[in-house]
């Protein structure tokens, strides 16, 4: 099975942007030496960002696949063409193709960083993670659809239910979005003290981070504690 790795995005200035997600709240993670270039993760143990010193379209979708080769001519199926293929026993095996809208997504063999031990005890002011939304159109649905049951195979009908699909489809959003579920007043408040000059309240009373690498952060009002 799959597993959403981190939002890699492409920079000339890692250590300002590794500033910038560590004030939001992300914790630095260590890089495995698996990747050529200079390499920063920021994360909270559900979604991580990686920087990368290197030129690719960006935001990628960055995903573990266990075995990626067993998969490559299933992939192909999806009648798009692999933008990289690196499947061999003497090189970090990987593949990276694009949706019908243009959204890269990068399928690889092993993590590339450690996750921490406090990832999941460390307060986060952004709340909890919830999901990744992309503009939604009918070859991206039928896309989507295919490469979630492509990497999910299971006949075996004790075995654990498959994740969740790695996106969700939205009508309403303009580019890639990760939503996060969060006291919004209290984030309001905060990113005034902080002078978030990224911050703002959308149409629909949601907060959002436009942040400069072509995804926004969106942050939605945690449903009411039940205090019967």
């Amino acid at each position: 099975m799959y597993k959403l790795l981190e939002l890699s995005v492409s920079t000339e200035q890692i250590l300002k942007d590794m500033a910038l997600y560590a004030a939001l709240g992300f914790g630095e993670h260590q890089a495995n030496e698996i990747v050529p270039h200079h390499y920063g993760i920021l994360g909270d143990g559900d979604f991580h960002v990686g920087l990368h010193a290197a030129d690719f379209d960006s935001p990628t979708l960055t995903c573990v696949l266990p075995d990626v080769a067993k998969f490559a001519a299933a992939l192909g199926s999806l009648n798009t063409e692999f933008e990289r293929a690196c499947l061999s026993d003497d090189q970090f095996n990987q593949i990276s193709l694009f949706d019908p809208e243009g959204q890269r997504i990068n399928l690889i063999e092993a993590r590339t960083f450690s996750p921490t031990l406090d990832d999941n005890a460390r307060p986060h002011r952004l709340g909890r993670f919830i999901q990744i939304e992309l503009p939604w159109t009918e070859e991206r649905e039928i896309f989507w659809a295919r490469l979630h049951a492509i990497m999910n195979p299971s006949d075996d009908d004790e075995e654990p239910a498959a994740p969740a699909p790695l996106v969700t489809l939205n009508r309403d959003r303009k580019r890639l979005t990760v939503v996060y579920e969060c006291d919004l007043d209290a984030l309001i408040v905060h990113s005034a003290q902080e002078g978030w000059q990224r911050f703002a309240i959308t149409a629909d009373d949601f907060g959002v981070f436009r942040t400069p690498h072509d995804f926004d952060l969106l942050f939605c009002p945690a449903p009411a504690q039940d205090q019967s």
